[in-house]
């Protein structure tokens, strides 16, 4: 359910963007008749600082999505900044090693089962305990750590990714040396 509520809020970020976009390609004596798009023309781009401070916003305006408060918010909040980060790469000039051209990587809308990770950005204790990981809103969950964490290093961001459609979960902490 967290993966379809993260791509749920990252199909409507990008939707905005995208509409923000399309409201501008056109000088306003050309419209097309078929559609509309309406944003004012002073509207700014939607961009990651904007984006996130509208998700207490939906919270209190849709009491029909309770899904929305089931999520912690720093896992929504990282999944507008993964959208943003893709954004940002699509309308940069490639790097000359990748030899990538502008605008090949255009974000796109995720389908259903599509949203395969979620991030949990921080930490302020150590979520490691033996062979358990404490999640927020999850609780302890069973982990086989492959190599023990070294003293001095903080667990920093843990991502939670679904494989096989959701039957094998594995979690990926990265950690950064104090």
């Amino acid at each position: 359910m967290w993966l379809e509520t993260c791509r749920g809020v990252c199909n409507y970020a990008l939707r905005e963007l995208k509409e923000w976009m399309a409201s501008r390609q056109r000088l306003v004596d050309r419209c097309s008749l078929e559609k509309e798009y309406i944003v004012l023309a002073d509207e700014p781009l939607p961009s990651y600082h904007r984006q996130p401070n509208n998700l207490p916003k939906a919270k209190k305006q849709f009491p029909h999505f309770p899904h929305l408060s089931q999520v912690p918010f720093q896992v929504l909040q990282a999944t507008i900044r993964r959208l943003n980060n893709t954004w940002n790469a699509f309308r940069l000039p490639p790097s000359p090693p990748l030899g990538r051209g502008v605008g090949e990587n255009f974000p796109r809308f995720k389908k259903f089962g599509q949203f395969k990770s979620f991030v949990f950005p921080k930490f302020k204790n150590n979520p490691l305990s033996g062979n358990t990981i404490k999640l927020p809103k999850v609780g302890n969950a069973p982990i086989d750590l492959y190599r023990p964490i070294p003293d001095g290093f903080n667990v920093k961001p843990v991502r939670v990714v679904s494989k096989v459609r959701g039957t094998q979960w594995y979690v990926v902490v990265t950690i950064l040396e104090r």
